[in-house]
């Protein structure tokens, strides 16, 4: 038996070595690559080893049957719009404080809270004994300067004469003080008891007196308004990208479905909230629809941009499987790549939503109709944009 494969041992090595010249022929090899059967799908998921990035490669047809269209990124500082919260408050120039002129008691309540009022309405029926006090001294020096004027001045002296007189001036004074002409003294037949009488036109939005109640001179006991024009405080916001915030423009006020024009704005940049939000006050014209005042409303601004963005459709923009926004930009005719983008603030012009778009530069190429076919397609052949 030895012997057998001894023999047979140089049969062997000839016919390995004919199969492996057979094997590395480039006839054979054309011969097989030709005769392998070519891929039926026409979508492509391709890998490009330069950028590290999964391309989707689409067909002349399909590109035709999802109506792609392209627009090419140009960068700028896009102003920024959005509404913000306010809060409505009197017109301090149109608001008037009525202040106690003398100590003393709330009798009766002539108005109310949200009333108007005209100049010369009854206010509040007080009694004071200050005032008691003041109209029994005007009708004694009255009744004094009386007799000293029947005497005449050349008999009652002129020392005498002037004295009285200064006393009947000195006691009109504190009466028209507290708000009561001498003429009224005499027709009152119970002293110490006033009518406050409104010297301002307004909407009372302030009072919170009870009956009763002894009030200081000095207290205020109700504030009115003039409601024609009032104002409300803004606060600027502080996480937006906003260049210049003095340079926000305040563009008009709303209120469950009511909108009202911003006459004048001012910002004040030493007052802020306790988040450090900047504080602008703008002046609207509310005409015969007062907005109810610490009421809440919307107001529309318009700031500068300190980033750069490019407005797209919004339709150009589709969520990715991990929840991020994301465009498709064009690297080479009918092959796309997937871009994470932060998506900002919406505009409408014309009868289409534009997006402001960060995250992309300039001159890229973007598709802004046929994303969501694209994202269908990459969703089908299992594309994965951060190549996981």
């Amino acid at each position: 038996m030895s012997f057998y494969l001894y023999r047979t041992r140089p049969v062997l090595l000839l016919a390995l070595l004919l199969v492996l010249l057979i094997s590395t022929s480039p006839m054979i090899q054309a011969h097989a690559k030709h005769s392998s059967p070519s891929p039926k799908a026409v979508t492509t998921v391709t890998h490009d080893h330069d950028d590290d990035h999964d391309l989707i490669a689409l067909s002349p047809a399909q590109q035709r049957r999802a109506g792609i269209r392209i627009q090419t990124v140009t960068l700028s500082a896009h102003p920024l719009s959005w509404n913000v919260p306010a809060i409505i408050r009197p017109h301090p120039n149109h608001t008037y404080v009525i202040s106690l002129p003398m100590n003393a008691q709330i009798l009766q309540r002539h108005v109310s809270l949200g009333e108007p009022v005209h100049v010369g309405d009854p206010l509040f029926t007080l009694r004071s004994e200050e005032l008691a006090f003041a109209q029994h001294e005007w009708l004694s020096r009255q009744d004094e300067w009386q007799r000293i004027q029947a005497m005449g001045k050349r008999n009652a002296g002129n020392d005498l004469y002037n004295r009285v007189r200064q006393q009947v001036w000195d006691a009109e004074a504190r009466l028209r003080r507290f708000g009561i002409t001498p003429s009224e003294v005499t027709t009152r037949t119970h002293f110490g008891e006033h009518v406050l009488l409104s010297p301002f036109a307004g909407t009372v939005i302030d009072d919170a007196l009870n009956l009763g109640k002894h009030i200081p001179q000095g207290e205020v006991l109700l504030t009115l308004s003039d409601l024609s024009q009032q104002m409300a405080d803004v606060y600027l916001p502080t996480t937006q990208p906003i260049a210049r915030q003095q340079q926000c423009q305040a563009q008009q006020l709303t209120q469950t479905g009511i909108s009202m024009a911003i006459l004048t704005q001012r910002q004040h940049p030493q007052h802020t909230d306790n988040t450090g939000q900047a504080l602008m006050q703008v002046t609207i014209d509310s005409g015969d629809q007062p907005l109810l005042i610490n009421s809440h409303a919307s107001v529309s601004l318009r700031c500068p941009s300190s980033t750069l963005t490019t407005p797209l459709p919004e339709q150009a923009l589709v969520m990715s499987p991990e929840g991020e926004w994301q465009v498709f930009v064009e690297v080479t005719t009918g092959q796309y790549d997937a871009v994470t983008v932060g998506r900002g603030a919406t505009m409408n012009e014309g009868a289409q939503r534009q997006v402001l778009v960060t995250g992309l530069n300039e001159g890229q190429r973007v598709v802004i109709a046929g994303a969501f076919f694209i994202a269908a397609e990459a969703a089908k052949d299992g594309f994965d944009a951060h190549n996981h």
